[in-house]
């Protein structure tokens, strides 16, 4: 998330960080079996959304001119594992 928000800064769209960690901390709270909607498809062998994911924000930091390398070498990792990749 330090990534989205420093490219979200960086475009002049405000973040507020405890807000962002709010969501997030609440989005996840009381599912202790909870998985995210990729690992679900990843498992039913169906195409990944990595690209709208850690691509928008991939492509966004390009034209920011602001480093993501974690969502980088996510979305390269995700390509080779995405089951629409294998075809």
């Amino acid at each position: 998330m330090e990534e989205v928000d420093a490219v979200a800064t960086a475009l002049g769209i405000p973040v507020r960080r405890t807000r962002t960690e709010a969501v997030l901390a609440d989005s996840v709270a009381g599912l202790p079996d909870f998985e995210t909607s990729m690992l679900q498809d990843y498992r039913r062998g169906r195409r990944l959304e990595h690209d709208a994911l850690n691509g928008a924000v991939v492509r966004a930091a390009a034209r920011a001119g602001v480093p993501v390398p974690v969502n980088r070498v996510l979305l390269a990792l995700l390509a080779r594992l995405d089951p629409a990749s294998r075809v």
